[in-house]
C-alpha cells in the first residue's frame, strides 16, 4: 500500500516554512509495507539531515537544509531522484545551493542549472500567482545511489506577523539516520516548546537562545494502525510563539478583519438575496445557501498562498475562491443583513488533539452563527443550512471572535439529525430476469454525500451510471438508470431513486445456487458499517478509538419469487445490542415474496469511541456484518409442505 506523510507543521496546508522536510518526509515514506504486514521496507534511508533555523527579532529566518537521501530499492529512485519544492514567492526566497548524485561507487555528479526548474504548479488559479515550485532533477540516479543537496530559504513575510511556528514528526515506519535540527533566536524571544520522543536541548549562547534536536532511527518500525490522531503516536516536536490558541484567534483576525467590507455592491447583493425574508435565521439560511451555491469552492489548502483572504467584491467579481475566501465572502453578506459571524479554523483530517503549544494545525476555515449557535461551511456545496460534514463534527477549533478569540469545539452530531430510509422492491422471473426499483431517502451529513454522488450521477449520464453500478456488483448484463432530484436544492431531506434489470439468475431458480438477497442499486446496502465501526476494520485494533456517531438507519428488501417458487428456509433474525447501538434483520415470507426488514440505532454523545464504548462496539459490528453472509435458496413449492 503506497503511503505519504507530511512533516511540516500541519498535516494539510501548513506554512512553507517547512517544505523542504514536507518533500523529504514524503520521499522517505513513499512506499513502506501494508499496514497489514509485520515489518515496513522503506524505499528510502535519509542518511543526513541538518537543519539550522535563525531566526531574526522581527521573525523574519533564514533556513540552511542539508540533505542526504539514499534509494534502497526501485520504489525509491523516483522520490529521491526528483525534489519538488513548494514556496510562496510573495514571502520567501529559495537557493539551491548545492545538489548532486552521490553514486554507490562514490562518484559525484552534480546536478546542471538546467536541471532545476522554477515554475507555477499546475492548477493554480490567478488567486494564487505567488505559489511557485522549485523542481530539482539528481542525473543518472539509480537504486543505491543518494541524493545530496543543500538549501537555504529565506522567510522575509512570515504568514502571521511577529509570530514563528516550527514543527517536524517522524515515521515509525521511515528509516533516519540521523536528523539533527536546531533553531537560534534572540534570548528575549519567548519561544514556546513541545517536544516527543525526540532529544532536546536548550542553551544559551551570548544574546541568543539555541534549540536542539535530535532524532535517529536507522531501523524502521511498522506504524500503529491508528484511525484517529496518528500523529500524536509519532515522535515529534513543536515550537511556537504563540501563547495560546486564543493568540492564533487574534492574529487570524488581524488580517482578515478589513476584508470583511460591506460594500454598496455587498449591500444590495444582501439585499436582492434576502428578498422577502423578515427574520435573522431566515436570512442567514438565504445568504448561506446563494454562497455554496454561486461561489464555486476551489480547494486551495489554508496556508497557501498565506491566510489572508481576498476582498469580499474580488471573490465576488471571480465567484470562485477557497475556503477562506468562502467564509469572508459569507460574512460580509451576513454582515450587511446585522447577523454576527464568526471564522473558524478547523482541521478536517482525523487529527482530534492539538498540541499543547499553540500550533497552525489547521487546514480550513468554516463560519460560526452566534445568534443561532450553529457552525455552516459553505464550501461543502451540497450541505443543508446548519449541517456539516461529516469529518468536522467534534474537531477542535479555533473561535476567530475579534473581542475573545479562543480555543473550543463543534459538538458531535447530535442523535435524530443523520437518518437514512432504504426501500428496494425487485422481482425475479421464469426466465432467471431480475428486475427492481430502489430508493435512498437521507438527512443529516449523508444528505451532504448523497447529493455529491448525485451529482457524479449526472455527469457520468443516469443510464451509464447504473450500469457501471451494476457491473461493479457482478450483475449479468445490467441495466438501468437513476432519478436525481435537484442536487442543489439544500432542503433537509435528499431522495435518490433507481429502477435495474439484470439477467442470469436461472441456477438460483434452479435450486443450484445459494445467493445473498441482491440489493440492485440501493446506494445504503448495509445498515450499520460505518456508524460505530467498519465492517472490515483491516488492522485496526478493538482497543484503538475510532469516529463514531449517531444514526437511524432503516432498510427494507422486498424480494418476490415466481410462481410455485419459495425459500427452502426462512433464515433466522439477527439482534444485536449494547448500550450505544441496536441491530435487528428480520426476515419474513407472504405472497410469494421474502422480505427482510434491518433497522440500526447508534445513539452516542461524543465524535469518537474508545475504551468499553468502542470494545463493545467492535464485538457488535462483527455480528452485524457477519450477518450479511447469510445465504438463500429456492425450491418449488410442492418440495416444501
Amino acid at each position: 500500500m503506497l503511503q505519504k506523510v507530511v512533516g511540516s507543521e500541519s498535516l494539510r496546508g501548513g506554512t512553507m516554512r517547512h517544505l523542504l522536510w514536507s518533500a523529504t518526509a514524503a520521499a522517505l515514506f513513499f512506499f513502506v509495507a501494508d499496514a497489514d504486514e509485520v515489518k515496513p521496507t522503506p524505499a528510502n534511508t535519509l542518511i543526513r539531515f541538518d537543519e539550522n533555523v535563525q531566526l531574526a527579532a522581527d521573525f523574519t529566518s533564514t533556513s540552511s537544509e542539508h540533505i542526504e537521501l539514499r534509494a534502497n530499492n526501485e520504489a525509491g529512485v523516483t522520490p529521491a531522484g526528483r525534489l519538488t519544492l513548494s514556496y510562496d514567492a510573495s514571502s520567501q526566497d529559495v537557493e539551491i545551493v548545492e545538489a548532486y548524485t552521490l553514486k554507490a561507487d562514490g562518484r559525484k555528479l552534480p546536478v546542471e542549472p538546467s536541471a532545476i526548474f522554477d515554475q507555477t504548479p499546475q492548477g493554480v488559479g490567478q488567486m494564487i500567482l505567488s505559489t511557485r515550485e522549485k523542481i530539482v532533477i539528481f542525473p543518472q540516479f539509480a537504486v543505491g545511489d543518494t541524493a545530496v543537496r543543500t538549501v537555504r530559504v529565506i522567510t522575509h513575510k512570515p504568514h502571521f506577523p511577529g509570530q514563528f511556528t516550527f514543527s517536524k514528526n517522524f515515521p515509525h515506519g521511515a528509516s533516519f539516520n540521523d536528523v539533527r535540527v536546531s533553531v537560534t533566536a534572540p534570548k528575549a524571544m519567548r519561544l514556546y516548546v513541545e517536544t516527543h520522543d525526540v532529544e532536546f536541548q536548550k542553551s544559551d549562547d551570548g544574546p541568543s537562545t539555541v534549540y536542539r534536536w535530535h532524532y535517529s532511527a536507522p531501523v524502521p518500525t511498522a506504524d500503529d494502525v491508528v484511525a484517529i490522531s496518528p500523529l500524536s503516536h509519532r515522535p515529534r516536536f513543536f515550537m511556537s510563539s504563540f501563547k495560546d490558541y486564543g493568540a492564533v484567534g487574534a492574529a487570524y483576525a488581524a488580517l482578515t478583519t478589513d476584508k470583511i467590507v460591506v460594500t454598496p455592491k455587498i449591500a444590495a447583493l444582501a439585499d436582492e438575496i434576502t428578498k422577502g425574508e423578515g427574520g435573522h435565521l431566515q436570512q442567514a439560511q438565504k445568504i448561506y445557501e446563494w454562497v455554496a451555491s454561486h461561489i464555486r469552492y476551489v480547494g486551495i489548502e489554508l496556508g497557501q498562498g498565506g491566510f489572508v483572504p481576498h476582498d469580499a467584491e474580488a471573490i465576488l467579481a471571480n465567484a470562485y475562491g477557497d475556503c477562506k475566501d468562502h467564509d469572508t465572502i459569507l460574512q460580509a453578506l451576513l454582515k450587511a443583513k446585522g447577523i454576527a459571524a464568526q471564522s473558524v479554523l478547523i482541521n478536517t483530517g482525523n487529527e482530534y488533539t492539538l498540541p499543547t503549544v499553540a500550533m497552525l494545525m489547521f487546514n480550513h476555515a468554516i463560519t460560526w452563527l452566534p445568534e443561532f449557535k450553529l457552525y455552516v461551511d459553505s464550501t461543502a456545496a451540497t450541505a443543508p443550512f446548519g449541517i456539516l460534514p461529516l469529518s468536522e463534527y467534534g474537531q477542535p477549533v479555533v473561535l476567530v471572535d475579534r473581542s475573545n478569540p479562543h480555543a473550543s469545539t463543534v459538538p458531535p452530531l447530535q442523535p435524530g439529525v443523520e437518518t437514512v430510509v432504504t426501500s428496494l422492491d425487485e422481482t425475479l422471473d421464469e426466465a432467471g430476469n431480475l428486475t427492481g426499483t430502489s430508493s435512498d431517502t437521507v438527512t443529516g451529513p449523508s444528505s451532504i454525500s448523497l447529493r455529491s454522488l448525485a451529482l457524479q450521477i449526472q455527469r457520468v449520464g443516469l443510464d451509464l451510471a447504473a450500469r457501471n453500478t451494476l457491473a461493479a456488483r457482478n450483475y449479468s448484463n445490467g441495466t438501468g438508470s437513476y432519478h436525481v432530484e435537484a442536487p442543489m436544492a439544500l432542503s433537509p431531506r435528499y431522495s435518490l431513486r433507481s429502477e435495474f434489470r439484470a439477467e442470469g439468475w436461472t441456477e438460483e431458480l434452479a435450486a443450484a445456487k445459494r445467493f445473498r438477497l441482491p440489493t440492485g442499486l440501493a446506494i445504503y446496502e448495509h445498515a450499520g458499517d460505518g456508524p460505530m465501526g467498519q465492517f472490515k476494520p483491516r488492522s485496526l485494533k478493538d482497543s484503538e478509538p475510532i469516529r463514531c456517531y449517531s444514526e437511524n438507519l432503516s432498510q427494507n428488501i422486498v424480494l418476490h419469487l415466481p410462481p410455485g417458487r419459495q425459500l427452502a428456509e426462512l433464515p433466522k433474525d439477527v439482534n444485536v445490542e449494547t448500550a450505544n447501538l441496536t441491530f435487528t434483520a428480520h426476515w419474513s415470507w407472504a405472497d410469494g415474496a421474502v422480505t427482510l426488514h434491518r433497522s440500526f440505532t447508534s445513539n452516542v454523545a461524543t465524535a469518537l469511541c474508545s475504551g468499553p464504548v468502542r470494545s463493545a462496539a467492535a464485538a457488535a459490528v462483527k455480528k452485524i456484518a457477519n450477518s450479511y453472509d447469510t445465504e438463500l435458496s429456492i425450491v418449488p413449492t410442492a418440495a416444501k409442505p
